[in-house]
């Protein structure tokens, strides 16, 4: 037995030692930063902010919601980004470890995706129980837009805010407009899927509709019934 102990030993040694050297560095990177960390130091001030989001008058859960600061240096730019809660309000968070969002002017985007039940399907794979490689692959979830999609892009959104130093940084964003159906660019297996997206402007209103068609989304199946907006405070 003692001839074997190497052999048992040495395996579990190197598997620990592993285990440190990969698992150390994952850990220091959770934690948050010290104050007089170079990088901490050339961090913008930051100030707590937050609000809410209303869709056609109506909270909405789930939904992103990102501020992108906008400084003069073009290569300068953060993302505070926060998700809404059941009665759409969100708190925005820029840095691990740190509640806020940069002080200064932000563009603001909203990203609202629901699942309609469907999956995106690899055209490759083949459904064999009898391979001996076989599977299961129940796909990728097809997502739509539950609210209009130019409101998930800073350039198209509209949306603006300006974080201050003394707050109260409380941001109240009126989505309005009707769901959209899935976009077949979003299909990881679609053709164009990786081509530049100004190339696909001539297709997109055709696939569009074409996915609608398809599928049956539309702005009645993707919207909340059950979400109500009586108790909200009037909005500026």
């Amino acid at each position: 037995m003692k001839g074997d102990s190497p052999l048992i030993t040495l395996p579990v040694a190197a598997v620990i030692g592993t285990v440190i050297m990969v698992g150390m560095p994952v850990i220091s990177r959770m934690q948050p930063k010290k104050p007089d960390d170079p990088w901490v130091q050339l961090r913008p001030p930051t100030a707590e902010a937050g609000g809410q989001v209303l869709h056609n008058g109506r909270p909405i859960k789930g939904a992103v919601v990102s501020f992108v600061s906008t400084f003069e240096d073009p290569h300068r730019t953060y993302t505070a980004t926060g998700v809404t809660n059941s009665e759409g309000r969100f708190l925005l968070n820029t840095f691990r470890g740190q509640i806020g969002a940069p002080v200064g002017p932000q563009l603001v985007s909203v990203q609202y995706m629901l699942p309609t039940g469907r999956f995106y399907q690899d055209p490759t794979y083949v459904d064999d129980p009898d391979d001996p490689f076989y599977y299961e692959d129940p796909g990728i979830p097809e997502m739509a837009s539950g609210i209009p999609r130019f409101y998930s892009n800073i350039e198209t959104s509209g949306l603006t805010a300006t974080v201050t130093a003394d707050g109260p940084n409380q941001f109240v964003f009126q989505l309005v407009g009707d769901a959209e159906p899935p976009d077949p660019r979003d299909n990881p297996y679609f053709e164009g899927h990786w081509e530049d997206p100004e190339d696909l402007d001539g297709q997109d209103n055709a696939a569009a509709a074409a996915a609608e068609q398809e599928t049956g989304i539309g702005q009645e199946s993707l919207a909340d019934p059950s979400s109500s907006a009586d108790h909200l405070p009037e909005s500026n």
